[in-house]
Order: C-alpha cells, then sequence, then structure tokens
C-alpha cells in the first residue's frame, strides 16, 4: 500500500490545476537571481541556482538546484543533484538522485541509485526506494527505505524501517526508535551504531517475496526514459506533432482506423517480402518502422493528452512548449499508473497507440496538404520538421 500512495502522491503533484507562474523550456535552462513565484521548469539540463520565493518543478535529462527554494521542490530527470536549501518537502524521482542539502520537512525520492549525504538534514520523515540505497543524513522523523542494497549510516529520530536484500548500518548510524528490518539474512550491524529501540529482524519467509524497491525504481525509470523520448519529440518535430494533434482531435475514428490496420496488415506484409527473398531489404525496413512507430505512436498519443494538460497549465499562452512538456509529464505518469492496472491497463494502452500511430501516419500523408486541408498552424508552432 505504501507503494501505490506514493505513486499517487507523486502523480498529483506534478499536477497542478492553477495556472503556471513562470515557465521556461530549452535545451538548457539556468535560473539565477530571486524569484517571487512558482517555477515550473524543463529541459535536457536545468539548473536553478536562485533563491526562489515558491514550488519549483522541474523535469529533464540533469537536473541540478543549488540555490534556495522556500517550499517545494518536484523534480523527475535522469540524474538529479540537491546542494540547495528547500523550505518545505522534496520529491524527488529520477536514475540517479543526490540529496546533501537541508529540507524543511519531507524527504521522498525514488530512483536507480538514490544517495543521501551528511549535509542533509531533514526536518520531518524520509522515504527512500531504489536499487542501492545510501542514507548518511539526518532525519527528524521516521526513516522508510525499500531497496536492493541498502547502507545507513546516519541519524534518525524515529523508527527506521527497511525492505531489502542487503543491509549495513554503519558505524555513524544514530537510531532513537526501533530498527525494523526484512532481508533474506542478517544485516551488517556495527557495534559502534547506537540503537536506543528495539532491533527486529523477520525470518526470511516472513520477507516479502517482492523487492518493491527495485519495482519502484523500474516503473520510474521506464517512465523517465519514455519522458526523455517523449520531449526530444516534441521538440525535434514540432510539425509533425502539431498535425498529428490535429488528426486526433477532428479525425479520432480515422486515427484509430488507420492505426488498426497498420498493426494488422504490416506483419504479414513483412513475412510475404521476406518470402520472396527479393523483398528482403524492404521487409527489414518495414519490419523497423513497425517497431518505432509502435513508440512514435504512443509518444504522439501521450503528447495528445499531455496538450490538454498544459492548456490548462499555461496562462494566456506565454510559454505553449513548456505547458507543453509539463503536460507530457503528466500524462506520462498518468499513463504509467493505468498500464500498472491488469487487462485494463494493457487495452488503455492499446488504443492509445492505435490512436497516436494512426494519427502520425494521416498527419505524413497530409504534410504537403494531400489528403485534405490542414489547419492554420497557431502562434510559436512551426510548421518545420518532420
Amino acid at each position: 500500500m505504501s507503494v501505490v500512495r506514493y505513486c499517487l502522491l507523486l502523480l498529483f503533484a506534478l499536477a497542478p490545476v492553477t495556472p503556471v507562474s513562470a515557465q521556461e523550456s530549452g535545451e538548457r535552462v539556468v535560473k539565477t537571481g530571486a524569484f517571487e513565484e512558482d517555477l515550473y521548469l524543463a529541459g535536457g539540463s536545468v539548473i536553478v541556482d536562485a533563491e526562489v520565493t515558491g514550488d519549483v518543478i522541474a523535469a529533464g535529462g540533469q537536473l541540478a538546484h543549488r540555490g534556495i527554494i522556500t517550499q517545494d521542490a518536484i523534480l523527475a530527470g535522469g540524474e538529479i543533484d540537491i546542494t540547495g536549501r528547500v523550505g518545505d518537502d522534496v520529491r524527488a524521482a529520477g536514475g540517479r538522485v543526490r540529496v546533501n542539502a537541508p529540507v524543511g520537512d519531507h524527504l521522498v525520492v525514488a530512483g536507480g541509485e538514490v544517495d543521501i549525504g551528511p549535509d542533509a538534514e531533514v526536518g520531518g520523515r524520509v522515504w527512500l526506494g531504489g536499487s542501492e540505497v545510501s542514507y548518511e543524513g539526518r532525519a527528524g522523523g521516521e526513516l522508510k527505505v525499500w531497496g536492493s542494497t541498502v547502507r545507513i549510516d546516519g541519524r534518525v529520530q524515529g523508527d527506521v524501517t527497511v525492505h531489502a536484500q542487503s543491509l549495513e548500518i554503519g558505524p555513524r548510524a544514530e537510531i532513537a526508535g526501533n530498527l525494523v528490518y526484512a532481508t533474506p539474512g542478517a544485516a551488517d550491524i556495527s557495534t559502534s551504531a547506537q540503537i536506543d529501540g528495539e532491533i527486529m529482524h523477520r525470518r526470511a519467509a516472513e520477507a516479502p517475496r517482492i523487492d518493491w524497491g527495485m519495482v519502484v525504481a523500474g516503473w520510474l525509470l521506464m517512465l523517465l526514459n519514455l519522458l526523455v523520448l517523449g520531449i526530444a519529440f516534441l521538440l525535434l518535430a514540432p510539425g509533425l506533432n502539431a498535425r498529428a494533434v490535429e488528426q486526433m482531435s477532428r479525425k479520432t475514428g480515422r486515427s484509430i482506423g488507420f492505426g488498426a490496420l497498420f498493426f494488422f496488415l504490416v506483419p504479414p506484409a513483412v513475412v510475404l517480402l521476406w518470402i520472396s527473398v527479393v523483398g528482403l531489404l524492404t521487409g527489414f525496413v518495414l519490419f523497423v518502422l513497425y517497431f518505432l512507430f509502435q513508440l512514435l505512436g504512443l509518444l504522439a498519443g501521450l503528447i495528445f493528452f499531455g496538450d490538454r494538460i498544459g492548456g490548462r497549465m499555461v496562462k494566456g499562452g506565454r510559454d505553449r512548449t513548456a505547458g507543453r512538456i509539463l503536460g507530457l509529464v503528466v500524462a506520462v505518469l498518468a499513463w504509467g499508473v493505468i498500464q500498472a492496472v491488469p487487462v485494463i491497463g494493457w487495452l488503455a494502452t492499446f488504443v492509445l497507440w492505435l490512436f497516436g500511430t494512426g494519427a502520425l501516419l494521416l498527419a505524413l500523408f497530409t504534410r504537403n496538404g494531400a489528403g485534405g486541408p490542414g489547419r492554420r498552424l497557431g502562434p510559436g508552432e512551426s510548421g518545420e520538421g518532420i
């Protein structure tokens, strides 16, 4: 239940319904100075070296916070490095997440590799999930960790609960409450560690069979990769995306129909080309395109729904690209939750893929006006790019 609750928490945290106060997107985004408003940022590289009186929500390949954030920090990226103070909560998810700065209230982190440094003084509880987790900070509340390899060598004012394959308690560890852990074998606890409460080890038979740290980390990494690819597709092919979104808006049934034809007709066509021998090369190219469109179709569908969400997040159209990227973040996270539901998730993903793939095919056919008139591009849209 804790993992589900965290996933929903992350989903709603990244889905604001109020207008964006300040936004910026690009290949490299650097914010310096002082801001009396919330910041919404997206890019390949995002650096916040500023004093922000408000929240910061950012997504990108590499994220770094070096300044001061008075409220919440919500970050999603490939590599996240937090060395600046955060006045309230921190929620971060990425491939590698490092936190080595004061956090006013709660700290929630999930990633492949999670490192909480000695300068991370957290006022509230700390929840961590990942494959490799290292904690050397100071927590004013409880510490809960889900992971494969976990090392704790910091201070905790409350209880410590760990679910892992292996656990090490270092010599500088100070735990004011109980230590409860579930691992296949006994933890490696240093004789210098101070544990004021009880030490309780679940027997191997009682240890969870599912490595929730790995499950959460894998889920987040999958969404992160999809998000990065979606942002790249959005920025590198703005014209194609604009036309595909228009097709999905105006020709929903036709988009799904074209996607279904592509899905059912291409595989037998590839087989026939391969059987004919002379069509080996053509069949191989078509085979590669088939799987490429499986990815691009899903991305196009997510971009469509992300645009609907982004339109609510941007006031006055001041930065349409930033709104589209932030909307895509929410759409990807929502899809990640839905696709985890048996049967329903698979069906939703299949329909979304048909929807996006058909729209992309129609967009390609109507690029130069073939197949019917296209719409006028709105402000900030480009007709260039495929």
